[in-house]
């Protein structure tokens, strides 16, 4: 019995064992079959799956990471990274896993892989610590994949974002980007420079209302609102004041429109344009176009207004020769006379101002215009003004009508005498300067180059900001009304420019003005300057001069005057007459004297047909008008002998005489 039961025991055992056994073979064939599916599905799987054991061998590799490498699972398995890698590569790799071993946490790592062969590899590669039952780290697992080409698109977008900063940064103009508080977001290397800011200011929370006047906030908050309204489909153009970071205000243009996200706007762009150079061609717009209407209205009267005032004026000055002093009649001729010139130097400033008044051009040393009239403007001035004149080393050449120049000066120096009621300091300098681009930028219509300075400064009561900008206009005097025409300063403007010069103005109150003037310097021989002893007698002569004019007071002004002083005279009222009297004529005529601008033929045409029929015969035109067929952009044509109405008898007697005595051309 005993031995049976130990049997039936020992039956059980086995069967018990054989139990566990088939349990056993079960697990493996399922586990067998998971390992195997596993390994399937790595092997299926379009990824990099590789993994090592803690000393760095490769333990599993799939068929995609085979490929990759360029060897077969047989060739990778049991080695390390240094038996296919390069050796910085390698030592990295194995830093690497290292990491992720020591950590026990996974990674994400971006990085160029090269295959055996070299070829470089964008990857993007997750590395995890391997555990065994105990949760003891026994290697690692890898993955990694190809992102190459996102990579490229990557790069080939922040190359066009760099190319597009590029752009942005040179553009003029300020570009710009604020949330709906006003912070700016982003701006061009304009916008920093043309406000004085940096990119940390930007950073440090730098907005809008830093850029703009206070006096402009309310206009600008009106205007993000309306931006921020989605309603509203718009673009704004506004104009503010705004202030550069080292206190300078300068005006802008803004050209804007909201950014959106969706239906929501979340902020403003636009472009700011600083229209300070514009403001300035407006400003010298302006100047031109009042020039211009003063221009016409003084080109339309004067031609009328000279012939008018040449007879006053000569008859007048006829009149004074022949009453003796002490005549009753004498007093009230002269101040026919006197009111005769005053008309006349109207005109003549107007067309100044105008730039339309004839120039008799010539090659100048400034500093012998100013060394001949010093004399002449020391006397001019009153007393109690110290005069001290400074001038260049050497001579300061340049093209112009010497006259003129000395009008400018005269003017000047009458200006800043009313600015010293109580005496002061007349300082007038000359100097030879090179204008740079920085001065050229600063001062619009200067042209960078070598010019001369003519400087002169008061120590007057200067000048308020708001009459600055109205200094050169015509009639604008702050003067007392009867103390001044309001066209000393407007001469000298317009004097300045027909010289194709640049006159400003620097000016503070209680401290005194300087005008400085910049005219284009030249090379050349100096002309010699007349000496300006005026006769004490009105020349005679004998010869005989045909007079054509189409007005018929200044006509038998012009032959009273002549046959005065012993001249023969022909006369008519046009060129067609001239021509009839001429072939009537029986013996030589010595010069013709002509108003320019008549009825049919002028007084060009008229010399043209006559030096035809009579080679040495000369000429004197004379005329009202300044824009005629002898004057080129106002200035008289080469070898041209012209007197500009209203004359007087004794420029006109001397100027026929000087013509006359020169030999034949």
């Amino acid at each position: 019995m005993a031995n049976q039961a130990t049997y039936e025991e020992l039956m059980q055992e086995i069967a018990q064992l054989k139990d566990e056994l088939d349990q056993q073979r079960q697990a493996f064939e399922q586990q067998t079959h998971s390992q195997a599916l596993f390994l399937s599905l790595i092997e299926s799987l379009p990824l990099n799956v590789f993994s090592k054991d803690k000393a760095g061998r490769f333990i599993l590799a799939n068929r995609q990471y085979c490929a990759t490498i360029g060897k077969s699972a047989d060739e990778i398995l049991g080695r390390t990274d240094d038996d296919f890698h390069p050796t910085e590569m390698a030592r990295k790799y194995r830093q690497d896993d290292q990491a992720v071993m020591a950590s026990g946490e996974a990674t994400i790592i971006e990085e160029i892989h090269r295959s055996t062969d070299g070829d470089p590899m964008d990857v993007r590669v997750i590395k995890a610590p391997l555990y065994d039952r105990h949760q003891e780290v026994t290697g690692m697992l890898g993955v990694f994949w190809d992102i190459s080409e996102r990579k490229r698109t990557e790069r080939a977008l922040h190359e066009s974002e760099r190319r597009f900063r590029e752009l942005v940064d040179l553009l003029p103009q300020s570009i710009y980007e604020l949330d709906l508080h006003g912070r700016i977001l982003f701006t061009n290397q304009s916008g920093l420079q043309v406000f004085g800011y940096t990119l940390e200011d930007i950073d440090n929370v730098l907005s809008i209302w830093d850029l703009l006047v206070e006096e402009d906030h309310p206009k600008a908050k009106a205007d993000m609102a309306l931006l921020a309204d989605p309603q509203l489909e718009t673009r704004t153009t506004m104009e503010y004041t705004a202030r550069h970071r080292k206190g300078r205000c300068f005006p802008i243009a803004t050209y804007t429109s909201p950014i959106r996200q969706g239906q929501d706007i979340v902020g403003v762009r636009g472009i700011a344009i600083d229209q300070t150079d514009i403001k300035n061609l407006e400003e010298r717009l302006d100047v031109a176009q009042k020039m211009e209407a003063v221009g016409q209205l003084a080109g339309g009267v004067a031609h009328d207004l000279n012939n008018l005032l040449s007879p006053i004026l000569g008859y007048a000055e006829l009149l004074l020769e022949d009453l003796v002093d002490g005549d009753e009649n004498r007093p009230s001729v002269q101040s026919i006379h006197d009111a005769g010139l005053k008309a006349r130097d109207l005109v003549q400033q107007l067309l100044a101002f105008a730039r339309k008044q004839p120039l008799d051009i010539t090659t100048i040393d400034l500093n012998q215009v100013i060394d001949r009239f010093e004399d002449l403007l020391r006397r001019s001035i009153r007393e109690d003004i110290v005069i001290d004149v400074h001038l260049s080393q050497t001579p300061v050449l340049m093209k112009a009508d010497a006259g003129q120049i000395e009008q400018v000066i005269m003017n000047l120096a009458v200006n800043a005498q009313d600015a010293m009621p109580r005496g002061g300091h007349l300082t007038l300098e000359t100097a030879a300067v090179d204008l740079d681009e920085r001065y050229a930028s600063e001062h619009p219509g200067v042209t960078p180059g070598p010019h001369i300075m003519l400087s002169l400064s008061d120590t007057g009561q200067g000048i308020p900001d708001d009459h600055r900008k109205r200094i050169f206009d015509p009639f604008f005097t702050t003067k007392e009304r009867g103390k001044g025409t309001g066209l000393g300063l407007a001469t000298v403007y317009g004097i300045v420019k027909q010289h194709q010069g640049n006159i400003w103005l620097y000016s503070e109150l209680e401290r005194g003005t300087t005008f400085k003037i910049f005219f284009p310097t030249v090379q050349g021989q100096i002309a010699p300057l007349a000496d300006g002893t005026a006769a004490t007698r009105t020349p005679r002569g004998k010869e005989t001069i045909m007079v054509v004019e189409d007005n018929a007071m200044l006509r038998d002004m012009a032959i009273h005057i002549l046959n005065r002083q012993g001249y023969a005279v022909i006369q008519a009222g046009s060129g067609e007459e001239c021509l009839q009297r001429l072939d009537e004529h029986d013996g030589p005529v010595h010069l013709l004297l002509t108003d320019v601008v008549m009825p049919g033929m002028n007084g060009r045409e008229l010399y043209t047909r006559l030096a035809a029929r009579q080679p040495d015969l000369k000429v004197l035109y004379m005329s009202g008008y300044t824009d005629n067929v002898i004057l080129h952009h106002g200035v008289l044509e080469e070898g041209i002998d012209f007197i500009q109405k209203p004359f007087s008898v004794q420029g006109l007697t001397e100027k026929i005489r000087l013509i006359l005595d020169q030999p034949p051309k």
